[in-house]
């Protein structure tokens, strides 16, 4: 029944929402229904989780800049989705920061 799951932080922050039935908290962000862990008890639960728990996709970039101090650098920065990647972006822009480039990162192992 385990498959492939893995207990990242992110998905025991959101175990511990569900578990204490916060089941409208911003980490609970797949379709759930409450009458699966209402009654259960923990191991009941955790099964249960395992089974309906979808992580966030997050996207990763590199991304080179030149500062308003006239600083060149690159940096790997991760985001939630691409919405936050554009507010990012407009933050930087709005700060006076040069957005040079940006690449799509990929971990090698």
């Amino acid at each position: 029944m385990e498959n492939n799951f893995k207990w990242t932080d992110e998905a025991v922050k959101t175990f511990t929402q569900v578990y204490s039935s916060n089941f409208n908290s911003k980490l609970i962000d797949f379709p759930i229904d409450a009458n699966d862990y209402w009654g259960k008890n923990i191991h009941e639960k955790i099964e249960q989780f395992k089974l309906d728990y979808k992580p966030q996709e997050t996207l990763k970039y590199a991304i080179n800049t030149k500062s308003v101090y006239g600083t060149y650098g690159c940096t790997i920065k991760e985001f939630k989705n691409e919405k936050h990647f554009e507010n990012w972006y407009d933050l930087m822009v709005r700060k006076g920061h040069k957005i040079i480039g940006v690449q799509p990162y990929k971990e090698t192992e």
